[in-house]
C-alpha cells in the first residue's frame, strides 16, 4: 500500500494524506478484497431528471480510476464521474448539471482533463458546483472551478488548498517528507514529517511546480480571473472558511442546501443525493 501513497502526485489536503497513510499502513490485500463494496455509484438510469437537473456526487477522496483501494476508501473516481458527466451532457432532458461536493481532493491524474471538459461544456449547459459539506479542496477545487458558479454552505471550513505535493520516504531511515510545489508555501505546514536531500527536493519541486502552474492557469481561466489574482488571493495552498473564500473570489454564493434546491423549484426530498444520469 505504501507504493500507492508515495507513487502519486497529490492535490489534496495534507491531513488527509496523513490519515490515509495511517489507515492503509497495515491493510492487507485480502482485507481490501473482502471489504471493497463498489461504494461510488455507477450511473443510474432515470426516465427524466427533476426539472432537467442532474446531481453528480463528488465526495471523499478523488482518485483516477476505480480499484480495490478506491472502493475500500469510498472514493470518487474520475473514470466514473467523467462517464456520468458525459452522459448528462449528451442527454436532451438535462439542462443543468450540479456537482455536489464534499472532498479534500486526491490524486491529480485526470483532473486537468475533466476540468477542461467541464469548462468547454459551459457553452451548452448550465453547470454548478455546490459545497454540501465542509470541503472543496485542492484537486476537487481544480475540477469545480470550471463550473459557471460555485455555491457553498455557510458552514464550509476548507475551501482552497491550491497546489500539489508528493510524499517521499527515505529508504534507510524510513523518514517521510512532504515535497510541495513552490507556489504552495502554505500547504502541509503542519505535518509530522520532514528532512530530505536538497538535490532530490529540487528535482521534485520542478515537477510539482509545472503541475502547480497548470493548476493556477486552469483556475484563472475557469473563474474568469487573471493568474496574478489567483496567486495573490487564493492563498498559496492555504484553506479558507466559506465567507473568506467568497471575499477572495474563490466561490460565488453562500446558500443553505434548502435554499439552493428551492431555486430550482424542487419540492421532493433530495437531502440524500443519488446520482441521476439519463
Amino acid at each position: 500500500m505504501e507504493s500507492f501513497i508515495h507513487g502519486e502526485i497529490w492535490g489534496c489536503c495534507p491531513r488527509y494524506i496523513e490519515s490515509l497513510t495511517a489507515e492503509l499502513a497495515d491493510v492487507e490485500l485480502e482485507h481490501l478484497l473482502a471489504t471493497g463494496s463498489g461504494s461510488q455509484h455507477s450511473a443510474q438510469e432515470t426516465e427524466t431528471p427533476p426539472d432537467g437537473v442532474v446531481f453528480l456526487d463528488v465526495s471523499g477522496m478523488i482518485l483516477h480510476r476505480r480499484s480495490i483501494i478506491s472502493e475500500y476508501l469510498g472514493a470518487t473516481t474520475l473514470d466514473v464521474l467523467g462517464a456520468q458527466f458525459r452522459k448528462a451532457m449528451a442527454s436532451d432532458a438535462v439542462t443543468t448539471i450540479v456537482f455536489v461536493v464534499d472532498s479534500p481532493g486526491g490524486t491529480v491524474t485526470g483532473v486537468q482533463e475533466l476540468s477542461a471538459a467541464i469548462y468547454e461544456a459551459r457553452k451548452d449547459k448550465r453547470i454548478l458546483a455546490f459545497v454540501s459539506g465542509s470541503m472543496l479542496a485542492s484537486s476537487a477545487y481544480w475540477i469545480c472551478s470550471a463550473a459557471h458558479e460555485i455555491i457553498s454552505t455557510p458552514s464550509a471550513t476548507s475551501i482552497g488548498s491550491i497546489g500539489v505535493m508528493r510524499i517521499h520516504r527515505s529508504g534507510d531511515s524510513g523518514n517521510v517528507t512532504i515535497i510541495r510545489s513552490s507556489g504552495a508555501t502554505n500547504k502541509a505546514r503542519l505535518n509530522p514529517y520532514e528532512p530530505l536531500t536538497d538535490d532530490l527536493r529540487a528535482r521534485e519541486i520542478q515537477t510539482l511546480d509545472s503541475i502547480h502552474s497548470q493548476f493556477e492557469n486552469d483556475i484563472a481561466r475557469n473563474r474568469g480571473l487573471s493568474v496574478d489574482h489567483v496567486r495573490k488571493y487564493f492563498g498559496h495552498g492555504a484553506e479558507f472558511i466559506s465567507n473568506q473564500a467568497l471575499t477572495r473570489g474563490m466561490i460565488d454564493r453562500l446558500q443553505s442546501w434548502d435554499e439552493f434546491i428551492g431555486g430550482f423549484g424542487l419540492k421532493q426530498d433530495l437531502s440524500r443525493i443519488e446520482i441521476q444520469v439519463v
